[in-house]
């Protein structure tokens, strides 16, 4: 696809926004805008990108619903941390 004035202008940045102290999913979705980092105005939160196919995955989950989704302990990252 050709880089047009009109297809950068309407570029669309999918993500998922992560609580660093429970490390629980707090919200997703699409923004116009992005942080080179994923930091957000609040200290506590960052933000993590995804790609469009992931982002389809996460919106299609049947299991668990999404409203369940959210508050998900996200317990293997702090494993990594461990080294496990």
């Amino acid at each position: 696809m050709k880089l047009t004035k009109a297809n950068i202008m309407s570029k669309q940045y999918y993500y998922i926004d992560i609580d660093l102290i429970s490390m629980q999913i707090l919200d997703w979705g699409i923004s116009k805008t992005a942080s080179p980092t994923g930091e957000t105005n609040d200290p506590n939160i960052h933000r993590v990108y995804l790609t469009k196919g992931q982002y389809n995955k996460l919106e299609n989950l049947n299991e668990p619903p999404r409203s369940k989704l959210r508050g998900i302990k996200l317990s293997f990252i702090r494993s990594k941390e461990r080294g496990i």
